[in-house]
């Protein structure tokens, strides 16, 4: 929608009609709001457990 030139307003009301950022980011509702990502995300090769991110950190 921003490529196609819509000012803040319209999106904004386009993102609240999909249950906004609070449901999709904060609650984990993903399938009723709506979840930003940046192409960053491209860089993710792997998904780890709590312990093997902990593990990785504790080092000493």
């Amino acid at each position: 929608m921003m490529n196609e030139g819509a000012d803040a307003v319209t999106l904004n009301k386009h993102y609240m009609a999909r249950g906004g950022f609070l449901k999709g980011m904060r609650l984990g509702i993903e399938n009723e709001g709506i979840i930003n990502s940046s192409q960053a995300i491209n860089g993710i090769t792997s998904i780890k457990t709590c312990k093997e991110v902990v593990d990785e950190l504790n080092v000493f």
